[in-house]
């Protein structure tokens, strides 16, 4: 179950009154995700118990002891919508098509990088497809032009073809890292 999911099945049983399950799921989430929250949850948690004891002994009247369930239902709420707003920070920060895109351009430098300190000369666009068996052209030249503009590969003509070649700041970047 995905913590968004949690989330959503507390906000369930907060909404038919299960409030005991609720406070148990969140303080385990709480705990469970590490959060800064975990106090308040135990804060909760230990008020919730605290109350249904008094109700329990009849040591409290009907009338607060509703006022408090109220208060108590408020703060599980506010505390579901902080965690989910965490979640939106997390998962948020960066849209999973940036991501991807960034994984597979990522993928492509490395590849076209791989083929490039292979080779002896200077190699052709479509050399550099064949040989690192990218599929899609679009990535292998968006990321070949950022490591053109990086000063790392440089492309040059030859009898009418155009090579690519790693440049020699481009090996002493290569050489520090392998």
């Amino acid at each position: 179950m995905t913590a968004k999911e949690q989330l959503q099945k507390i906000r369930r049983l907060i909404a038919k009154a299960k409030l005991k399950e609720a406070v148990d799921l969140l303080l385990d989430y709480a705990e469970s995700e590490l959060s800064a929250q975990v106090d308040e949850m135990i804060a909760i948690s230990s008020k919730y118990y605290e109350v249904e004891e008094m109700a329990r002994n009849t040591t409290i009247a009907m009338t607060d002891y509703q006022r408090i369930r109220s208060q108590l239902i408020i703060q599980l709420l506010e505390k579901v919508a902080a965690f989910e707003a965490e979640l939106d920070v997390e998962i948020g920060a960066v849209p999973l098509i940036d991501v991807q895109e960034t994984y597979k351009l990522s993928i492509a430098r490395t590849k076209i990088l791989t083929v490039l300190i292979a080779a002896a000369d200077g190699v052709s666009i479509k050399v550099i497809q064949k040989e690192s068996g990218l599929k899609n052209r679009k990535y292998l030249i968006a990321a070949l032009n950022e490591l053109i503009s990086a000063e790392i590969v440089e492309r040059y003509k030859m009898d009418g073809v155009s090579l690519n070649r790693l440049t020699e700041q481009g090996k002493g970047i290569i050489r520090k890292w392998f």
